[in-house]
């Protein structure tokens, strides 16, 4: 079983580690779908692959 520990607060999403395979392994989890995603590349460009949207286009479109 995982036991997420959340890293960093963002906006749409959090950045997470995995402490339960005996290393940290950073994750992103999205608030909108509850996902968690350890995909390198997800979590550089804070990106959900279940939503299919970066967050930061998120957070522009909902300001504008």
């Amino acid at each position: 079983m995982s036991k997420l520990s959340v890293m960093k607060h963002g906006i749409g999403y959090d950045l997470v580690i995995d402490e339960s395979v005996g290393r940290l392994v950073l994750g992103i989890r999205c608030h909108t779908c509850g996902r968690v995603s350890f995909n390198p590349t997800d979590i550089t460009e804070r990106y959900c692959g279940a939503c299919h949207v970066f967050h930061e286009e998120r957070l522009l479109n909902q300001q504008a």
